[in-house]
């Protein structure tokens, strides 16, 4: 009988230690739980592609006139340019495009010698989206009289240019204007004393 109840024991104690040795032990749960979660797919926002803002070109006529007032040593020029065309008829295509001049000049200082034009050059250059473009040749007024045209005031000098048919895809035109005048160095004295004066106008070319 004791012996029976001997082998109950040894059995019992055999059936813990098989039971104790197939679970986790409280250690290596711990472990287990501690293991990091997978980390969450980042969400990507797309970003859009921003629209290209078409940059302003300059026009020295959106008012209609631009007037300019020049120093050449002694002497004060006054241009006024404009043109008859309307603004959203100057386009590339257009194979004449007027602008119109007058000129006119005085000595500020009071000097009474006169003021001659003697040639006027006028060089345009033409701007594209990248850039330059082809140019038109130059214009060249030389006077037909000697010294040159009387432009003190109150005489003046006007003229009417035309930009001709310009490259496709021309943004701009612009008109580089230079004076050279010649005055006596003393009241009606045939000595005469040169001076040089530049002036620019930008003209926007409608697409």
């Amino acid at each position: 009988m004791k012996l029976r109840r001997a082998l109950s024991a040894a059995a019992a104690v055999s059936a813990l230690l098989v039971a104790a040795g197939c679970s986790t032990p409280p250690w290596e749960a711990a472990q287990v739980s501690a293991k990091p979660s997978a980390a969450p797919t980042p969400t990507v926002v797309a970003t859009p592609t921003p629209t290209p803002v078409k940059a302003r070109v300059k026009n020295d006529l959106s008012k209609g006139v631009a007037k300019h007032t020049l120093n050449a040593g002694a002497i004060e020029l006054k241009t006024v340019y404009y043109s008859t065309m309307p603004m959203a008829q100057w386009t590339p295509e257009e194979a004449s495009k007027p602008l119109t001049l007058s000129l006119t000049a005085g000595f500020p200082g009071g000097y009474k010698q006169d003021i001659y034009l003697a040639e006027l050059d006028v060089r345009m250059d033409v701007t594209g989206p990248d850039g330059p473009l082809a140019a038109p040749a130059p214009i060249v007024d030389s006077a037909t009289v000697s010294p040159g045209y009387l432009i003190k005031k109150p005489n003046s000098y006007g003229n009417v240019f035309t930009v001709p048919e310009l490259p496709a895809g021309a943004q701009s035109v612009t008109l580089t204007f230079t004076y050279q005048l010649l005055s006596p160095n003393k009241p009606k004295s045939k000595v005469y004393t040169k001076q040089v004066a530049t002036d620019t106008v930008t003209v926007a070319i409608a697409s």
